[in-house]
């Protein structure tokens, strides 16, 4: 696979060129797009119910539920109790209280028997309350099942990227693992850099492809540091820094693997600021074996740095060049 060519424009990420004055990162820790979208005329709200936190979503389903039975148990309770053959409650919040709950049974469609609408205009009410149930039941089913259904990628990254020693000279690095028990097979790694410059006055933004020691593993069973070698062919070549940090830099990371436990490719983004960068550091090994000799890995130590000297290996290639035309 070539690598393209570090002038080439942001077709290689989708983000814009234009670098404002006080830039944020394009892309945040946890994969979500720093862009915020204005006048948008249709908000998807399955999706919504697909991708919010599991928190959010059983609170809006609870609200719901409480709701639409508070609701339809007024209209009850407008109607008349003596509407609904059951109640004999002579207090006002008594009488609505077991509207509310005749107002469940109708939703559910369960329809215990204590309770019944008595005349055209209650019978109608709970027809229609027993239709919005059915109907918000197969939403909820649907929107529950989605969520269970949907393969997600929980991959943990460490919190810095380094530049670390690497063979005879350094490398960029990041380390992420399996952050689940499900099986990640032919896991691919896309790494992109974005920077700014100066052309004609004007401040923009470039952005290149990082090649990498290795794009593909074929699995991911432990916790994978991927490595970006700095040679003469790499945008750091001869960085510092405060150079890296002067141009603004954000690297966007794009994991795919195929997820054997749903059968389907998942996917997984994060993104490093330039303020996110430890330059002279190394990782430290999060696994380690126990008395049995099984392989233990701490996934709470992904990431986990010790700082080291860079000097001695910034000018190793050039040291070595010049010795041997000596």
């Amino acid at each position: 696979m070539s690598t393209p060519k570090k002038d080439e424009n942001n077709m290689l990420v989708g983000f814009d060129s234009v670098a404002g004055n006080k830039r944020q990162r394009s892309l945040n820790s946890d994969g979500s797009y720093n862009i915020r979208r204005l006048n948008m005329h249709s908000h998807d709200k399955y999706r919504w119910l697909i991708n919010c936190s599991w928190s959010h979503y059983w609170l809006v389903m609870l609200s719901y539920y409480i709701l639409a039975n508070a609701f339809f148990g007024l209209i009850y309770f407008i109607i008349g109790a003596e509407h609904l053959h059951g109640i004999s409650d002579p207090g006002a919040l008594g009488q609505y209280i077991k509207c509310f709950f005749f107002s469940v049974q109708s939703f559910t469609t369960v329809g215990y028997g204590g309770i019944y609408p008595i005349g055209f205009i209650a019978s109608s009410v709970a027809g229609i309350e027993a239709f919005v149930g059915l109907m918000t039941l197969a939403v909820a089913t649907g929107s529950l099942y989605g969520r269970f259904s949907r393969p997600l990628s929980k991959l943990k990254y460490s919190s810095n990227a380094i530049i670390a020693p690497f063979q005879e000279g350094k490398a960029l690095m990041f380390m992420m693992a399996n952050n689940r028990e499900n099986n990640l097979i032919e896991v691919e790694a896309y790494v992109n850099y974005s920077y700014s410059v100066e052309e004609n006055g004007k401040k923009i933004r470039k952005f290149t492809r990082l090649s990498l020691e290795s794009e593909k593993i074929s699995m991911l069973a432990m916790n994978w540091t991927i490595v970006h070698p700095i040679d003469e062919s790499s945008h750091f070549y001869g960085l510092t820094m405060d150079d890296i940090l002067e141009e603004e830099g954000e690297m966007f990371i794009l994991m795919k693997a195929f997820d054997d436990t749903y059968g389907q490719t998942v996917h997984s983004r994060t993104s490093y600021t330039a303020e996110e960068f430890i330059w002279g550091a190394k990782f430290l090994r999060p696994f380690y074996s126990d008395a049995n000799g099984t392989t233990v890995i701490d996934l709470d130590k992904i990431g986990d740095f010790e700082k080291v000297e860079l000097n001695n290996y910034s000018n190793t290639k050039a040291q070595k060049a010049t010795q041997t035309s000596n």
